[in-house]
């Protein structure tokens, strides 16, 4: 079992959903691998985390996946479409949790100083290049002619705005210079200009983040 001590002291909560934890090979030739990963089952509402055995899973993304089960467990209303467009918000929200660790910061309330051009801890890569390669991921997968692998190149977007909405609050030198090019073209300009609106900072109107994300996944599909 997992301890969730860190996370609850982390995101300032007192209790976390009971989860089973289940662990799998990871192919690592992949071109896009996951790594951990929570599941939910609809019919159940159990949640496994899922662990891979061949690998390490890095604290970062522990607290990624672990946020994907508290949101899960606290949002899910049991509508299938709802909790299905839950997806944006919760890659979203994941993606901040997982870059605050990243820069070290004790609480999900820190409020922190950094530069894009620091290095992720451990890597080659800085900041900067960390969170460019996930847009760049986002809209290589979101081209392909694959539905299902367009959805999930959606989902990496949504990965890649949470990360820079921590990096547009606390970076000293963040500057906004990102090309969305492969993303405006799958959705028109006002539901683009929406998404990237309601998507900024800590959200609190989850249900307009869902009804965002439902036409973001209509427009690509």
């Amino acid at each position: 079992m997992i301890d969730v001590t860190n996370y609850k002291q982390f995101m300032g909560i007192d209790s976390f959903p009971v989860f089973d934890v289940k662990y799998y090979t990871l192919d690592l030739t992949g071109d896009y691998s996951y790594g951990a990963r929570a599941e939910y089952d609809v019919k159940t509402k159990a949640h496994t985390l899922m662990l891979p055995r061949n690998c390490g899973a890095s604290k970062f993304l522990l607290f990624h996946e672990l946020t994907h089960i508290l949101d899960m467990e606290t949002l899910a209303s049991g509508e299938k479409n709802h909790d299905f467009c839950l997806t944006g918000y919760m890659e979203y929200h994941a993606s901040q949790v997982e870059l605050m660790i990243m820069l070290g910061a004790d609480s999900v309330k820190d409020l922190l100083s950094f530069s894009m051009q620091d290095h992720v801890e451990q890597s080659d890569w800085t900041f900067e290049q960390y969170v460019n390669n996930k847009l760049n991921t986002a809209q290589r997968l979101i081209a392909d002619k694959n539905q299902q692998t367009r959805v999930d190149g959606l989902n990496a977007f949504f990965n890649f705005l949470g990360l820079k909405s921590v990096c547009g609050m606390f970076a000293k030198d963040f500057e906004e210079t990102y090309s969305y090019q492969g993303i405006m073209a799958k959705m028109s300009s006002p539901l683009f200009m929406e998404l990237r609106r309601t998507y900024s900072g800590w959200i609190d109107d989850i249900d307009k983040a869902v009804a965002i994300y439902s036409h973001a996944v209509n427009a690509i599909l």
